[in-house]
């Protein structure tokens, strides 16, 4: 290998390197399939495949309805029976002929014939690729099986090759190989795949065990499959001799994970997919020299420190995750340490997770020799960010923030502008993370933070951003031009929708300081200039409309940007301006340094969700696998903080020593020396495989750790003659004593700057997790709500407070307490009292979901100083308190990236789970006791209006609940809710039932089961009208109401249905034209019995 300085090394981290391909090809040949992995649910693998030739056929009287809305091909096959029945004549056979072909040629998988291509056997599906890439890959998931595949016995040889299936929902992806959304078909149609290699046998054994395998299940029957010995034949040398034997590992790259397993020799590493056992490609190898390997990097998988980047001097890196961390340990130890030119002299290539790379990046930035761009690269590749990692992204900041301007003004970034307005105006703060930019916003932040205090509950944990600044949705936002199949694979097989879509720089900007919900940072690949896919729709996609008219394409530039390119190389410059590169020490404290964590934290705004810090050692701490996975989902697909690298505040280029701020610990580059015995297992508690113990040619240097004690190895003598002596960090001279209360890796040291050469003054801090060793007390505010209301807001609601009053000879209602709970209208509204606890649930349009909590005083019907209450009733001979002892204490909030306008309260197993539908088409299922999205379903084609839940009926088999959701286009749909002890839930991904009788959008929603019949099902117009469904128990539906609009436009904007103790089932409906309707459902139909009129529009009825 050439001679490489520390420059080469960081540059291998240029994100030009990286682009978005098929992890599923071909290793021998390099061939490019169609299919790969991102066409599968997310989590799903593949197992085996084999050559078939297919046919399909649909199955009688099965009814045609496509996801896409083909209601026209059902009327047709309607007419098309009528005129066969009715008519023999010429004309009329020729009518239906041709209509068949028309729905042949807009369905060509019903009546496929004979048609080769692969079959591909998945954990939760079976996948058909067509070799005729003008077909589209068919994806037929097993929950959608009418009937489990049966060997067709053409005679009494028991090695037939032919089955066939029957399935009522078909997938099919990428016609002509080309990448859009994909179309879902509700039709019942029968396969018949014969084998061309091999007997069905084969097929159908796998298959069994598969079948409605638990996902431990299926863990253990790959474990067999995966200890598939290494083919030799795939050496490249055939002298080379095997250092270990086989490891179980996973490769992988953004939303993909390929099993199979590793093994490295003297010269070479390989990696062997796991794609089958008697397929022709399942035991082709790919293969890496040692010799190219030019850094290395630990790095996590999900939230286990258990895997390894490899980066090579040509193309991009790969990264494997092992068995354990101890494993992962072992390999690294093997792996050459190539040698680097610095300071004349040669060192020993570090691990960019190693604290001896960080100190001499620091010291190679201070000095001119990488630029900004380069440092921030070294840094999240420090920090444990990886571009093979959509949850573990390297994060960037918003530079520049004039996206309106002509031309930009250099002589501001270059310092020859005193003027600080004129700074403003370009330059975003760096100081401030993005959810601080926006005062006015900061204080509904502020305002919520300080809602979320519970005092008695320490272990509760505010924050003040619901989202991150960086996930796997944020980052396929900016990368949906040059990544699109991860998009539609993270989407379920669609783009958002298209005002959503990144499509113009200033209203993205915009969005980052007026969303609520966006606080997302930058991405590399803006400072890139080789980087322009992520600007032009190189590839065509049809991305749809905006309400405007506007057809996506390219990105809307910037007027002082002429070109994509242009727009990447102004933003780079301004990244590596002499204004930029004052402020950027800033905005490192707050990514990757003392701001990240704890009070210093709190003290920036800078605050995110408990599970963003969670580490692998909080994870280990949970005792079932159902509670780490749980943790594992929130943190991987909401984000991920990076690993702190710095305990004091990050220097500036100008200042003289440079290492005094770095933690001890940072990148967690300490090794155990020792393992303790229980280590040795894999993640199913099985034995991890012994390596072989061959000598190594060159010896290893490395930091090794104790419980008690760190310790640096010694070669290090050429790193440090490099570094001045005042930069020599402590660590490198002595060794240093962690606290023996302090976690380690979680609790370390701080250098002293003015203490001597080998005194350390030594305070806990809290870096990363959340255990229980967390000094973390920056959870309580001091923004209290009342103090963020302007002026003329507080003079309205004490003007609303003293005006409100209602009283007669009978009753009387008086206001006790108003404040202001979100930033837009509320849209929801669940009330829950019990002995134990009692809380309330609110909804916004602004897109937040707060909970409430009550407790009644002693003696007394009012509510303690902590509870809320909007319009209480209390009887005139209760004891009344002041209206200053009614507090608002909110006790959970969660925000969403869109307005929720619905909600519904359920209480079961232990647990209280609050649905919130969206105007994203999805409905939210959030844990008031975990305080975390739980589940979600996207459900709609439009905004989502009405949801319910009611307890599953009896001899109903649809897990324990059934919800039901409304919406503005116009169809209820009914689905399948499981609910477990300690809130976990699972919502069926498709309806059980829908109606779509309706003749409008819907507006609002109710269900009610009546006893021994069904359940009937209210909905609600936006033009005031009213229908009413009764879902039979025996499967049938019918219309037994509908009341057209006679309201002018105004909406039925709630329903309720009440059982009375008489027996009888009362609907009331509630109407912004301020009318309250009631109804009386008989056995004969729905009977109008009164009508009030309440002066005000009606929102809720509870």
């Amino acid at each position: 290998m050439d001679t490489k300085t520390i420059v080469d090394v960081i540059k291998v981290l240029y994100p030009s390197r990286y682009v978005s391909r098929d992890d599923n090809r071909s290793a021998a040949d390099g061939n490019k399939q169609r299919f790969s992995t991102l066409l599968l649910e997310h989590g799903e693998q593949q197992l085996q495949d084999w050559g078939v030739i297919a046919s399909s056929s649909p199955l009688r009287r099965s009814k045609l309805a496509s996801s896409n809305g083909t209601r026209i091909q059902k009327e047709i096959l309607t007419s098309s029976s009528y005129l066969l029945q009715s008519s023999s004549s010429k004309s009329s056979r020729s009518f239906v002929k041709n209509n068949r072909r028309f729905i042949k040629a807009k369905e060509p998988y019903i009546n496929m014939s004979s048609v080769q291509g692969r079959l591909r056997l998945c954990s939760k599906s079976i996948v058909f690729e067509p070799n005729d890439i003008s077909k589209g890959v068919i994806r037929l998931p097993f929950d959608k099986m009418i009937k489990p595949p049966t060997i067709i016995a053409f005679n009494s040889n028991l090695n037939d090759k032919t089955i066939a299936v029957q399935f009522k929902r078909v997938t099919v992806m990428k016609k002509n190989n080309i990448i859009s959304p994909y179309e879902y078909f509700e039709k019942k149609v029968e396969f018949t795949f014969t084998f061309e290699h091999s007997t069905a046998q084969n097929f159908m054994d796998l298959f069994a065990k598969l079948f409605r395998a638990s996902p431990l299940d299926l863990e253990q029957i790959m474990k067999p499959l995966f200890d598939q010995p290494f083919d030799p034949s795939n050496f490249f040398n055939m002298n080379e001799q095997p250092r270990t034997n086989n490891l179980r590992v996973f490769m992988l790259a953004p939303l993909v994970k390929t099993a199979g397993c590793a093994i490295l020799t003297e010269t070479r590493i390989y990696f062997q997919p796991f794609n089958g056992v008697q397929t022709t490609m399942s035991n082709k190898a790919l293969s890496w020299a040692l010799s190219d390997i030019v850094a290395t990097a630990r790095r996590y998988h999900r939230l286990r420190d258990e895997a390894l980047e490899l980066f090579f001097d040509c193309g991009p890196s790969i990264l494997f995750a092992f068995d354990s961390y101890k494993q992962r340990e072992e390999i690294y130890r093997l792996l050459p340490k190539h040698r680097i030119v610095l300071e004349s002299d040669e060192v020993v290539v570090p691990c960019h997770t190693d604290t001896s790379f960080l100190y001499q990046t620091i010291l190679l930035w201070k000095r001119g020799d990488i630029d900004n761009f380069e440092y921030l690269l070294a840094l999240n590749s420090a920090a444990g960010r990886s571009y093979l990692d959509l949850s573990r992204y390297p994060v960037f900041p918003w530079v520049l923030a004039d996206y309106s301007s002509a031309k930009l003004d250099w002589s501001i970034a270059n310092g020859s502008n005193e003027s600080e307005s004129a700074a403003i105006e370009m330059f975003r703060d760096l100081s401030k993370p993005v959810g601080a930019l926006n005062e006015e916003r900061l204080k509904s932040f502020r305002a919520r933070f300080e809602s979320m205090k519970d005092d008695a509950n320490p272990e509760h944990q505010s924050f003040l951003y619901g989202t991150h600044y960086s996930a796997p949705g944020y980052c396929l936002y900016y990368l949906v031009r040059s990544m699109p199949e991860h998009m539609l694979c993270l989407q379920n097989g669609k783009y958002d929708a298209p005002d959503r879509l990144f499509h113009a720089m200033s209203q993205c900007y915009a969005s980052l300081l007026t969303n609520p919900a966006d606080v997302k940072e930058s991405i590399p690949q803006f400072f890139d200039s080789k980087s322009v896919d992520i600007l032009l729709n190189l590839s065509g996609l049809q991305l749809g409309v905006t309400q405007n008219g506007t057809v996506l394409d390219d990105i809307e530039l910037p007027r002082w940007a002429k070109s994509p390119k242009e727009f990447l190389k102004m933003n780079r410059k301004a990244l590596e301006s002499e204004y930029c590169s004052q402020k950027l020490p800033l905005w490192i404290d707050l990514i990757f340094g003392v701001k990240a964590r704890g009070d210093e934290a709190l003290k920036a705004h800078n605050v995110f969700h408990p599970t963003s810090y969670l580490s692998p050692k909080d994870v280990n701490k949970m005792k079932t696998y159902e509670e780490r996975m749980q943790a594992e989902f929130q943190a991987v697909e909401f984000g991920i903080c990076p690993d702190v690298l710095f305990s004091a505040a990050h220097p500036k280029k100008t200042d003289k020593s440079t290492h005094r701020s770095i933690l001890a610990d940072a990148g967690r580059v300490f090794v155990q020396d020792t393992f303790d015995e229980s280590e040795n297992k894999t993640r199913d508690g099985s034995a991890l495989p012994k390596l072989h113990q061959v000598s190594s040619p060159q010896k290893s240097t490395n930091t090794y750790a104790s419980p008690s004690k760190l310790a640096l190895a010694t070669s290090t003598s050429k790193l440090t003659e490099g570094l001045e002596n005042e930069d020599v960090p402590a660590l490198m001279k002595e060794n240093l004593v962690l606290d023996e209360g302090s976690s380690q890796g979680a609790e370390m040291a701080k250098y002293d700057a003015t203490c001597g050469e080998n005194e350390l003054k030594v305070r806990t801090l809290s870096l990363r997790g959340n255990g229980e060793q967390r000094e973390n007390k920056g959870t309580r505010g001091t923004f209290g709500a009342e103090e963020l209301l302007s002026p003329r807001r507080s003079a309205l609601l004490a003007e609303r407070k003293h005006s409100f009053r209602y009283s007669d000879k009978e009753w009387s209602s008086q206001l006790l307490s108003i404040k202001e709970m979100h930033g837009g209208a509320v849209s929801g509204c669940c009330l829950s009292i019990n002995d134990e606890k009692s809380f309330l649930v609110t909804t916004s349009l602004d897109g937040s979901l707060m909970v409430h909590t009550l407790q009644a005083a002693k003696n007394s019907l009012v509510p303690d100083r902590r509870s809320f209450i909007a319009a209480s009733l209390v009887d005139q001979t209760s004891n009344r308190k002041s209206t200053e002892d009614q507090r608002l204490h909110p006790h959970r909030s969660h925000h969403s990236s869109d307005p929720l306008a619905c909600l519904a309260l359920v209480h079961y197993a232990g647990g209280h789970i609050a649905f919130a539908g969206s105007h994203d088409d999805v409905v939210l299922a959030y844990g008031i006791n975990s305080a975390c999205g739980l589940a979600s379903v996207y459900s709609h084609r439009d905004a989502i209006r009405g949801v319910t839940l009611i307890p599953r009926p009896p001899g109903c088999k649809f897990g324990t609940h059934l919800m039901l959701t409304a919406s503005w286009d116009a169809t209820v749909k009914v689905w399948g809710v499981r609910i477990m002890k300690g809130e976990k839930i699972h919502i069926e991904k498709d309806p059980v039932v829908e109606f779509f009788d309706a003749d409008t959008s819907i507006d609002s929603l109710d269900a009610i089961s009546i006893l021994d019949l069904g359940i009937a099902v209210a909905a609600g117009g936006t033009d005031g009208s009213l229908i009413v469904w009764l879902w039979r128990f025996d499967g049938s539906k019918e219309v037994i109401f509908r009341e057209e609009s006679t309201k002018r436009g105004e909406s039925c904007s709630a329903l309720k249905w009440l059982h009375w103790p008489n027996g009888d089932y009362v609907l009331f409906a509630g109407f912004r034209n301020c009318s309250l309707n009631s109804y009386i459902y008989k056995k004969t139909g729905m009977i109008a019995t009164s009508k009030l009129n309440l002066g005000s529009p009606v929102s809720f009825l509870v």
